[in-house]
């Protein structure tokens, strides 16, 4: 089974107090993977993140951002 981890400000794992999302395959229900679930202040920490990296994110050249 396949897990899923969470990306907040350079840190994988971060988040996930909300619990966790088992994903099941639709043909025959079994379980594929497991996604955290962020709680609402895990989502505004995330905003915050993505929000103070975007300038450097953007002016990084489309190349390297590949």
């Amino acid at each position: 089974m396949y897990t899923v981890a969470q990306l907040v400000g350079g840190v994988w794992g971060a988040g996930g107090d909300g619990g966790e999302l088992v994903v099941h395959d639709p043909a025959d229900d079994s379980p594929v993977s497991t996604v955290p679930v962020a709680t609402a202040d895990e989502v505004g920490k995330a905003a915050q993140a993505a929000r103070g990296a975007a300038a450097q994110w953007a002016a990084t050249a489309p190349a390297a951002r590949a």
